[in-house]
């Protein structure tokens, strides 16, 4: 079975910031999102993965939350 570019258009994937040790870093956050990580062997997911997953079409929502930077608190919202 073939996949291709347009089986995963309008389909989902609900990411995770966390900030750790002083660094933001993006957890998957749904079954899709954690299958992909699975297939990186890794824990973590880059700012070019976002891209990659922007050119296959996936839409990136964000889980809400609250990111301290620099002694500020923003808080994100699922869009």
């Amino acid at each position: 079975m073939k996949l291709n570019k347009d089986d995963l258009r309008n389909k989902e994937i609900i990411l995770e910031l966390k900030n750790v040790y002083g660094k933001d870093l993006i957890y998957p956050s749904c079954h899709i999102a954690t299958a992909m990580i699975k297939l990186k062997n890794a824990k973590t997911f880059t700012k070019n993965d976002l891209n990659v997953f922007k050119a296959l079409g996936l839409i990136i929502k964000w889980k809400a939350g609250q990111v301290w930077k620099r002694k500020k608190c923003f808080t994100l919202v699922m869009v």
